[in-house]
């Protein structure tokens, strides 16, 4: 097109020696777009210019964004560093005018030589003015390709890359509609998935899912909508890998369809965190269980017993502590070795764990020692000893039965000491050390 504007001008304008060119301009330089008469080598060496004050007509026309006829190249100060060149190639005159976009950018130059010095006349430039007007539109529509062109091709470089993260992540990645319909699937493996990424797309949570687990995922599509904030939460879910936890992060996503920008979406990633939870399971268990009897530890004990310090503050009712002591527990051990003690400490782990109820707790306090928090035995003093007496008489029936050890069975007793709970003695620590008391009191007392 800007070849035809310049070749058509030519034709016009009336002396057969003009020859048009066609610059844009990029950042600070012009290129040569068209000059279908102007000697190649002239457009190659002036290609690229930076434009400025002095350099030649169309670089100072589009350094001053204004008109710029020179009648004379030999002897203009504009042309100064390159009259040589120009007239080289029979170049004698040069009008140059700058091209504007309709929102007034600069989008290059256009320029009539001529072989012979010469100034324009009044209809010589209504001319320029027409065709420069043409050019600018070509000129523009020029840049818009470009600019589309270039943003395409970006686009599919962002797309690749995009791919090319989604394959390599563990997460996975969904966009889910407001409705709970699977759109698009990203990201890991199917063994995540309830079915193939493929046959996925367009089915339903509420058809895939059972009624719980969608309400959940439909719960969380509601309130990242309304809220338009983002959604952490952890839920579990049976798929083909097993039953996994994640963690789940759901943000709204608004114009996912170009087609459709009144509908929206969310995208919803989520995380394997299975070996995770695990992990903090095991480290909860280590921090607060006994490895040998799985029964809680002394800490765990601390925690349920300052619980119930504040519990009975708060209701006024009486809870119970009792501590027990194995009898002559040392001789097992250095008769048969820790293994065979062990086994005994495990037996009766799970005799004592059949004889409280639920709301109580059963620990292990360290060695052969079992602490036993209760967390109401009454509303009196009175009624919480009978209480305990009942008890404390459940726990030596427990070791009624002889403890086996291979081919081997041993008569066990144990020591108790009781220490009520109640407003008055209200504190953990001290607690703990009135039932230990108690209980090497009666261990004196062989047991009673």
């Amino acid at each position: 097109m800007l070849t035809e504007i310049c070749s058509s001008i030519e034709q016009i304008i009336d002396d057969e020696s003009a020859k048009c060119s066609i610059l844009s301009v990029k950042g600070q330089q012009l290129f040569h777009c068209a000059a279908p008469n102007i000697h190649p080598e002239y457009c190659s060496l002036l290609n690229g210019v930076y434009i400025g004050p002095k350099v030649g007509s169309c670089g100072t026309a589009a350094f001053s964004k204004s008109r710029t006829i020179v009648e004379n190249i030999e002897t203009s100060p504009l042309w100064e560093d390159f009259k040589d060149l120009a007239l080289k190639f029979g170049l004698k005159s040069c009008w140059s005018m700058p091209i504007f976009s309709t929102q007034a950018d600069l989008l290059g130059t256009f320029a009539i030589y001529h072989s012979t010095p010469k100034s324009p006349s009044k209809q010589d430039l209504e001319l320029i003015d027409f065709f420069v007007h043409f050019s600018s539109i070509a000129l523009e529509k020029s840049n818009e390709f470009n600019k589309a062109k270039q943003l395409l091709a970006n686009l599919q470089q962002s797309n690749e890359k995009f791919k090319a993260f989604t394959k390599v992540m563990p997460d996975l990645i969904l966009i889910l509609s407001e409705q709970g319909i699977y759109t698009d699937v990203y990201g890991t493996s199917n063994e995540l998935l309830l079915d193939s990424s493929k046959d996925l797309i367009g089915q339903s949570v509420k058809d895939l899912l059972s009624q719980d687990d969608a309400q959940m995922i439909m719960d969380v599509i509601k309130k990242t909508l309304s809220t338009n904030e983002t959604q952490i939460f952890e839920y579990e879910l049976a798929v083909p890998k097993g039953n996994i936890v994640f963690e789940g992060r759901a943000a709204a996503l608004d114009h996912y369809h170009p087609n459709s920008p009144t509908k929206r979406h969310v995208v919803w990633m989520a995380r394997d965190i299975s070996i995770k939870k695990k992990a903090e399971q095991e480290v909860h268990k280590l921090a607060f269980y006994d490895p040998l009897t799985n029964l809680p530890n002394r800490r765990m004990l601390s925690d349920k017993l300052s619980m119930c310090v504040e519990s009975v503050k708060r209701d006024k009712n009486i809870g119970a502590l009792l501590f027990l002591d194995l009898d002559n527990f040392k001789r097992i051990n250095d008769s048969l070795g820790h293994s065979a003690g062990d086994e005994v400490l495990v037996e009766l782990a799970k005799r004592l764990s059949a004889i409280i109820k639920g709301s109580d707790t059963l620990a292990r306090a360290g060695g052969d020692e079992f602490i036993i928090l209760l967390k109401h035995v009454g509303e009196n003093t009175l009624q919480a000893s009978i209480e305990c007496k009942i008890v404390a008489k459940e726990i030596q029936r427990a070791f009624h039965d002889k403890f086996e050890v291979g081919n081997l069975a041993f008569q066990v007793s144990c020591s108790i000491g009781i220490c009520l709970i109640y407003s008055v003695n209200a504190q953990a620590g001290n607690i703990l050390k009135f039932a230990d008391t108690a209980m090497y009191r009666s261990k004196n007392k062989g047991g009673e």
